[in-house]
């Protein structure tokens, strides 16, 4: 095979010319991005997959003319799918090479032991990379030494040896820990039957009140109680009256008066779900006590349906946090980014200690189930009520965020004047993008954007014409700016953009780009201010170089942005230390 001049990405064969078919592994979508635009520029077809055995599966499939991949995927190590690949007969012919950071040529000799044909170096030459493509199209190989090979081919076996010992450790491990959880469900199992079928029908439930009846319902069917009651807290009245009953006088429970003592009943249930009551002198209330025994309630069962000393605080663990994120996320999609913090204090602000009453608790008279089976009963209710509470308690949570989560999660994420992420969201995701190009060695540059004069012309036009200033050039920067790029208010007339995958020339031109538009765009009452334009003064700052933090590009930025103004505004800087 060789080159055709006159298109890069072009194989010659004996049917002419057709394009030379690229298979781009990676797991970072902005790295995915970049590649696919520069090779797809250039004249190839590019695919992609996301991990390795995605990527195997796709190149027995399309059988590309050379695999690109990145050494450092989260399935499967580079040296395994490089071996993988060079050992299926369909694809040993295919040309492999690795994107790769790694400077030492120990490293790198063990990838080509592995197969590989040869690397290209990150970051990557934006003006060759094509051109280093082609190359290998056209048979260019990486060897190893011949002297070399023999011990790097024994320090290669070394690894893949030392690998397997670990994934069958691991997978001992994990037959252990699988052969204990075994065993701990079996014994639960005989207990857990009777209860399964209602545990069931609670699940889907869609209201709390359904909720209810259905355990109660279900109380008295499967355990055939010929006396019960669910007793609900009327809170304008301040005391428990009956919701559903079977087998006791309606016109006695009328007159029954139970007040709900918050007090008591967290002491009554602090240590169980269910309580026993088997004479009148356990009822500290005289009136209580007194109305009890006309009902010829002793003994009796009395379970509570939600969670004990139950506080807002207490919900919001990680776990607990991560199980919502996953509930609401298939309810409404990803339309919305959020985060575990942000769900947080969101939820925080809308679980009241009001929602955590009991959602009402339950009268089963003792009499009615046989003396040799009243311990059993009893431990069974206590394990239904348990389940039955963490039921109702999360079906309270999910009707209350079904109707706040949109609300609040926009409210939380997005500044409400311009449209605009906020700050907040801004540094979550300036960290974020911060430790991506740390960890795949990538380009990543922030632009700090001041409207110049903003003062003079709020001053002068009043508020509400300087928030239509704020709101056009949100507008111009989402529209000028690139799809991986994040816009964001940072405060007041100031803005900040984010540019992953930019290195600082390409940031320099794109704040270049973006000063130009706002000169040229047409405001209102700009022309009745003594410089007769609005303008910006944009300071760019890259990262490493300029900061290897988010606070410290967010201060680079600042500090460049701060210096084109007093050069003279409407201008970019980019950072440098003396200015600092």
């Amino acid at each position: 095979m060789g080159a055709i001049k006159d298109d890069p990405g072009g194989i010659s064969t004996s049917m002419g010319l057709k394009r030379a078919k690229i298979l781009y592994i990676e797991d970072d979508r902005a790295s995915r991005l970049l590649v696919k635009q520069l090779l797809e520029s250039a004249g190839f077809q590019v695919l992609e997959a996301e991990n390795g055995l995605r990527g195997l599966e796709m190149a027995r499939r399309e059988q590309p003319d050379l695999i690109l991949m990145d050494i450092n995927l989260p399935d499967i190590s580079g040296t395994e799918l490089t071996t993988k690949i060079k050992n299926t007969p369909a694809l040993e012919n295919i040309t492999v090479v690795a994107l790769s950071a790694l400077k030492g040529e120990e490293n790198r000799q063990i990838f080509l032991v592995a197969g590989c044909d040869g690397f290209i170096q990150k970051p990557i030459d934006r003006d060759r990379f094509a051109e280093q493509i082609q190359e290998f199209l056209a048979g260019k190989r990486e060897k190893i030494p011949t002297s070399s090979q023999e011990l790097v081919r024994r320090r290669y076996e070394k690894t893949l040896v030392d690998r397997l010992t670990n994934k069958v450790e691991e997978l001992q491990r994990s037959n252990q820990l699988l052969q204990e959880l075994t065993q701990t469900l079996q014994d639960y199992n005989a207990k857990l039957e009777r209860l399964h079928h209602i545990v069931l029908a609670l699940q889907m439930c869609h209201s709390a009140e359904q909720l209810k009846a259905d355990l109660y319902h279900n109380i008295c069917q499967n355990f055939a109680i010929s006396r019960c009651a669910f007793l609900e807290i009327d809170p304008e009245h301040n005391q428990l009256v009956p919701r559903h009953f079977c087998g006791i006088d309606p016109h006695v429970l009328k007159k029954l008066q139970i007040p709900y003592q918050e007090k008591r009943f967290e002491q009554l249930f602090q240590e169980s779900q269910v309580v026993v009551i088997e004479k009148p002198e356990q009822i500290a209330e005289t009136a209580i006590r007194e109305q009890l025994k006309q009902t010829e309630s002793f003994p009796f069962i009395f379970g509570m349906l939600g969670i004990p000393n139950q506080k807002p605080e207490n919900l919001l663990d990680p776990e607990t946090v991560q199980e919502m994120l996953r509930i609401m996320g298939k309810q409404l999609g990803e339309e919305v980014p959020i985060t575990q913090e942000v769900l947080r204090d969101h939820v925080q602000q809308y679980l009241t200690p009001e929602m955590f009453r009991p959602g009402g608790f339950l009268y089963i008279d003792l009499k009615s189930v046989p003396e040799k089976a009243r311990q059993h009963t009893v431990q069974l209710l206590e394990m239904l009520l348990r389940t039955a509470s963490l039921i109702y308690n999360n079906l309270l949570l999910r009707i209350q965020l079904r109707q706040l989560f949109i609300h609040a999660e926009t409210e939380a994420i997005t500044d409400p004047l311009t449209g605009l992420y906020n700050f907040r969201y801004l540094m979550l995701q300036l960290e974020r993008e911060v430790q991506r190009s740390r960890r795949h060695n990538s380009p990543l540059a922030l632009l700090m954007i001041d409207i110049d004069f903003f003062k003079a012309y709020n001053d002068t036009f009043g508020h509400p014409a300087g928030n239509k200033i704020l709101q056009k050039l949100a507008q111009l920067l989402q529209e000028n700016t690139r799809g991986t790029d994040i816009v964001a208010r940072y405060g007041g007339e100031e803005f900040v953009v984010i540019c992953p995958e930019l290195d600082r020339t390409g940031a320099l031109k794109l704040a270049e780009k973006i000063r130009r538009i706002v000169a040229q765009t047409p405001f209102e009452f700009e022309k009745q201010l003594p410089h007769q334009n609005l303008t910006v003064s944009i300071g760019v700052a890259a990262f490493p170089q300029d900061g290897k933090t988010a606070r410290a590009l967010i201060r680079a930025a600042d500090v460049a942005m701060y210096s084109a103004k007093k050069a003279g505004r409407n201008r970019v800087q980019g950072f440098s230390p003396a200015s600092s």
